[in-house]
């Protein structure tokens, strides 16, 4: 029967391990060089808009209640103040009365002139001027594409 030196067997069990090691290293290393490589960036799918019909419907709904708010305004105002004369006595209590109606004027008129381009993104007036065309794709108003 052979004797074995316990040192000479942890040297080769030591060196299988290390051979191993190296081993599983070096195909780790080429398979992640194989995945690594570049590639065609893959196309960025734009979400879906909602329908058009929608969209413009939206646009002309915040159209109308800003105009409608404009027309409002005045005998809104002329008749907060008249209240608050007769009931309060000259008191500045309107102002804070007027105040939301401001607030709700500008939310409709920033909604109806920052409309943005359904077909683009872009602004679909530019400014405060409503146009009949998109500035940047040119998208005719109303345009059900």
């Amino acid at each position: 029967m052979q004797h074995s030196n316990p040192k000479e067997d942890l040297r080769r069990l030591a060196r299988s391990a290390h051979a191993a090691l190296r081993e599983a290293v070096s195909e780790a290393r080429a398979g992640f060089a194989r995945t690594t490589k570049p590639s065609a960036p893959e196309p960025v799918v734009p979400p879906v808009p909602p329908p058009w019909d929608a969209v413009w419907r939206e646009h002309d709904d915040n159209t109308r209640k800003y105009g409608l708010s404009l027309l409002g305004c005045f005998p809104y105002f002329c008749a907060l103040a008249c209240v608050t004369e007769w009931i309060l006595r000259g008191s500045s209590f309107g102002l804070y009365l007027m105040f939301p109606y401001v607030v709700l004027m500008s939310y409709y008129g920033q909604k109806a002139i920052g409309f943005p381009c359904p077909r683009c993104g872009h602004r679909f007036n530019r400014g405060r001027q409503m146009r009949n065309a998109c500035q940047h794709c040119q998208l005719p108003y109303g345009q059900r594409e």
